[in-house]
């Protein structure tokens, strides 16, 4: 009994019940994963059932109506009133109740699986081995069938108040909306990053994939959120050698030197103070194992609550414990868009392009341009191609510039974003107009006798 007590997370059925008090219109998910039996705490069953009950009869869902329900049905006893008003006060949000709910209900299959393992014991004492093993085989099909119906079949009846409540937010316009990258058009195109979504930045070496991750990093923790950024390729002084580039306006050629002169230095010392408590963590293991990343920003989460952004550089050197390259990539693309989901907060992965495209006179990415696998294209909800027409053009009227190619969007729009590069600064930005080719007119075409069509 005692290690079936130990298998159980109060503060994290807690905070479903919480989180429900906050925002009741999550009911409907939080009930497709849990039920009140998964509750390990004999009042957040009685709780949970009463939320059931109300639901069901179209009762609205609160603090004051939970407890005169409990009442009126004889479940409410001394000092349950005040417990479910502590729940709904230490709740903030009800952004990770999800989260929360798997929770709940994997340490209450677990107790269920510890509680076969005695049960297994006592029938093979008391029963013939046939019996014995027919019972073992009702009881793990019951856990199995019992798992909750969040990747089963679930109710009309249940979707449609949660789509109707999205819609209404979205007409109100009080919809969430996702966290600015701080390149306008991308957010334009996009509705900012997404918790839950898997984004997808790939390109050829020296298209600045690393560059455009690392900045959405820094805009994200300088509007106070958090991030980890793993890199398999940079040094963590490195990629810090950039994020003060970019933050602080300051020529990288000029920290990468140490000739500074008056005003590099005060831009180092103002930049410094201010990313001085930003919320950022590096972690630069080389060839890292995909079992580590997954870890580490568990730990993470755990240690500092909610995550704001996961970005992966990049994803093709990440390890899956033996497999050969095309599984061991389709084995990190479902991982990472499952933490994505698990975490509640986008994940972006750079990945690198086949180098099959150079052998093309347009050197333009395609989705068929990933390499190794087709999964990435699968897994993500975004995939945006960076391309920058001055590497293979030295005289590209594209100088400075960068295209953004948006070749998948799960829900969303298709297109190119012109971006100006800042090489000497690390950074991107939106760039007004298009890029200068885009003005310029289109080559004539001439016919074999050489007259212009």
């Amino acid at each position: 009994m005692m290690e079936n007590l130990l298998l159980a997370s109060i503060e994290a059925e807690i905070s479903v019940i919480g989180g429900i008090l906050v925002s009741p219109i999550a009911f409907s998910e939080v009930s497709a994963i849990v039920g009140s039996g998964d509750f390990s705490k004999e009042l957040h069953r009685r709780i949970f059932a009463a939320m059931a009950a109300m639901d069901a009869a179209g009762q609205p869902i609160d603090v004051l109506t939970i407890a005169e329900w409990m009442e009126s049905k004889g479940t409410l006893q001394d000092g349950d009133w005040g417990y479910i008003g502590i729940a709904a006060r230490d709740t903030p949000s009800a952004a990770n109740v999800l989260a929360y709910a798997r929770i709940v209900r994997d340490r209450a299959r677990r107790r269920e699986l510890i509680q076969l393992g005695t049960d297994l014991q006592q029938w093979a004492m008391r029963d013939d081995a046939e019996t014995a093993l027919a019972k073992l085989k009702s009881a793990t099909e019951s856990i199995a069938d019992g798992a909750g119906t969040e990747s089963g079949l679930v109710p009309l009846k249940t979707l449609l108040p949660v789509v109707v409540n999205e819609i209404d937010q979205r007409f109100e316009g009080i919809a969430p909306k996702g966290s600015p990258t701080g390149l306008a058009d991308l957010d334009s195109k996009t509705g900012g990053l997404k918790p839950g979504k898997l984004y997808l930045v790939a390109g050829r070496p020296a298209m600045g994939k690393s560059v455009l991750g690392l900045q959405v990093a820094a805009r994200i923790v300088s509007d106070g959120g958090k991030a980890a950024y793993f890199t398999a390729e940079m040094p963590n002084a490195e990629q810090v050698e950039r994020l003060v580039a970019n933050v602080g306006n300051i020529d990288l050629g000029a920290l990468q030197t140490g000739k500074l002169d008056d005003e590099h230095w005060a831009r180092l010392t103002s930049t410094v103070t201010k990313l001085s408590d930003a919320k950022l963590w590096f972690d630069e293991t080389g060839s890292p194992m995909l079992s580590d990343i997954l870890a580490k920003a568990r730990r993470l989460k755990r240690r500092e609550g909610n995550i704001d952004l996961v970005v992966v550089d990049h994803a093709g050197l990440v390890e899956a414990g033996g497999e050969n390259r095309q599984n061991a990539q389709s084995a990190v693309a479902r991982a990472l868009k499952g933490l994505a989901k698990e975490l509640s907060c986008p994940v972006i992965a750079l990945v690198q392009l086949s180098r099959r495209l150079e052998e093309r006179t347009d050197k333009r990415p395609m989705l068929s341009d990933l390499r190794d696998s087709g999964e990435w294209e699968q897994s993500a909800d975004v995939v945006a191609m960076l391309y920058r027409d001055e590497i293979y053009n030295p005289d590209s009227p594209d100088k400075d510039c960068a295209e953004l190619l948006i070749r998948k969007h799960r829900g969303g729009v298709l297109g190119i974003i012109p971006l100006r590069f800042l090489g000497q600064y690390s950074r991107f930005e939106s760039m007004a107009g298009g890029l200068p080719s885009w003005d310029l007119p289109a080559p004539t075409k001439r016919n074999n006798r050489g007259i212009d069509l």
